[in-house]
């Protein structure tokens, strides 16, 4: 049960791991040296033993030097490949999964050594496969190196109070990682910055959905209060077309009271100008048209003429006369025009 939560919790690393790598590779260069920096990436001292002297990679022999880069560095221990034994061979691809568990079961299978002779590392070929249809089984190679070469060199390392944090066997790909202090510290920081960006992201996400929800709820309230306005103005113009109507309505009502009012003043203004014995028999007066025709009945000397003239609001024309058969009246039938109604509303007549 132990070796299965260790697998799965190795396993996780190394998908997060993966993770970060593909975020990573989204932030610029400088955010990514300076994150990498927070994070505790540090650079990497990769020493060698030949003879008892130790080397570093770039070739600083100076022991004081080395020591001091080591408290800040990651140290690797380079092992000559002379002193590495490696072969290849073919396996089963579900073993590709679980190759580390593989290998310390296997290792007197695939090594002529046991597992506590040596330090042993297995990875798998990829070169050979790329572009290849899968196949039921996989080429992987296999490398050790005895204990007591590696631990006479690591004692050599310990001599300048240096710690080794992995052991190098020939190749990058085969580095063997030491459960030293430095090391899980590294990997602290590592869970630690993993889980920051974690932390980054949720929190990034989480702020997006509430300003997309904000977003959303403004909207719907502008939404919401355009289809208001719009219902305000579509009932505001229908009650601005009932006023106009009603507007209209009361100018024809007022009009024909008008109409009403003007001829009736007429009708009065002829009665007070026409002479004593005259009869009105017919009065016609249309406002459309400003004329109308008037009947009466009067004396043989009368001059209907000057009589609607002098009200100066009818102007007669067409004037006929017939006598009667009193012979002493006549019957006179005259068209006349209408002057402006203002006059006659104004009661301009004398």
């Amino acid at each position: 049960m132990r070796h299965q939560i260790g697998l799965m919790a190795r396993t996780s690393e190394r998908l997060l791991r993966r993770w970060q790598e593909d975020l990573l590779s989204f932030v610029p260069p400088s955010f990514r040296r300076s994150f990498a920096k927070l994070a505790g990436k540090k650079s990497l001292l990769i020493i060698q033993c030949h003879q008892g002297t130790l080397i570093a990679s770039d070739g600083t022999t100076a022991p004081h030097k080395l020591l001091a880069r080591a408290r800040s560095e990651f140290v690797i221990l380079k092992i000559d490949r002379d002193h590495v034994l490696c072969r290849r061979m073919e396996v089963p691809r579900a073993v590709v999964d679980s190759l580390d568990t593989a290998l310390s079961m296997n290792i007197g299978v695939w090594t002529p050594f046991s597992a506590d002779d040596v330090y042993a590392l297995a990875h798998r070929i990829e070169s050979e496969f790329r572009g290849l249809p899968q196949t039921p089984r996989v080429s992987i190679e296999v490398r050790c190196a005895s204990r007591t070469i590696v631990d006479r060199h690591i004692n050599c390392v310990r001599s300048l109070e240096i710690e080794p944090d992995a052991i190098h066997l020939g190749d990058e790909k085969f580095v063997l990682i030491r459960n030293t202090k430095k090391y899980r510290l590294r990997r602290w920081n590592n869970r630690i910055s993993i889980i920051l960006m974690i932390v980054f992201i949720i929190q990034t996400l989480v702020f997006s959905v509430l300003i997309a929800g904000s977003q959303s709820a403004e909207i719907e309230r502008l939404t919401a209060d355009q289809t208001h306005l719009r219902q305000s103005l579509r009932h505001k113009a229908q009650a601005e077309k009932q006023i106009a109507r009603r507007n209209e309505m009361l100018k024809k009502i007022l009009l024909k009271i008008s109409e009403s009012q003007s001829v009736s003043q007429a009708m009065q203004v002829l009665a007070r100008t026409m002479p004593s014995g005259v009869v009105v028999l017919d009065l016609e007066i249309s406002r459309d048209r400003g004329e109308g025709h008037l009947t009466v009945s009067g004396p043989r000397d009368l001059d209907l003429v000057t009589t609607l003239s002098s009200t100066k609001i009818f102007r007669a024309r067409d004037l006929t006369a017939t006598s009667s058969t009193d012979g002493m009246r006549r019957t006179y039938s005259v068209g006349f025009t209408l002057a402006e109604w203002g006059v006659v509303t104004n009661g301009a007549a004398p």
